[in-house]
């Protein structure tokens, strides 16, 4: 076979026609969908939710947010990362974090429930400028073995950027 030959694909005639069944049409028992709400500040504290319409919709079974979420522990997956559960806290760090998440028996109401989340914020200032950020940044536990620091630097970048390799 040649790249750019024409492929005879089993499921080919089914998918042009519609009649080709996805993943997502095999009918799962008990099957629920879960709908992230994000944060639309940058930067702040979560104030507190307003659920109570979110939870009137039909077919919601949960809304889980940080003042419900079961509590876990932050793990250490390898030396050089750390993971931080989500919902753990009210802080918020960046804009678009998970900051709940409703579970209803089909995606279109969960997705229905989840917009009627309300969250107020205590907004912070957003810091945006790297160098203002790393004062504030932490090494974690033996990062790298001890072997450089993680503002170590390598390699000409300036150099190709002005187009000299």
């Amino acid at each position: 076979m040649i790249v750019g030959d024409p492929i005879d694909r089993r499921d080919g005639r089914l998918k042009v026609t519609g009649g080709a069944r996805y993943a997502a049409e095999f009918p799962v028992q008990g099957l629920v969908h879960a709908v992230l709400v994000q944060s639309t500040v940058p930067a702040g504290t979560i104030a507190g939710f307003e659920i109570d319409d979110a939870k009137r919709q039909p077919g919601v079974l949960a809304i889980i947010t940080p003042e419900n979420a079961p509590r876990l522990q932050a793990k250490q997956a390898s030396p050089q990362t750390i993971t931080a559960p989500l919902l753990q806290n009210n802080d918020v760090v960046y804009n678009g974090q998970h900051v709940a998440v409703v579970v209803a028996d089909t995606l279109d109401r969960a997705l229905d429930a989840a917009s009627r989340v309300r969250v107020q914020y205590r907004q912070d200032e957003a810091t945006t400028i790297m160098d203002q950020a790393l004062g504030q940044a932490s090494v974690p536990k033996n990062f790298r073995n001890g072997e450089r620091p993680p503002d170590s630097r390598r390699g000409d970048p300036d150099g190709h950027l002005r187009g000299r390799r």
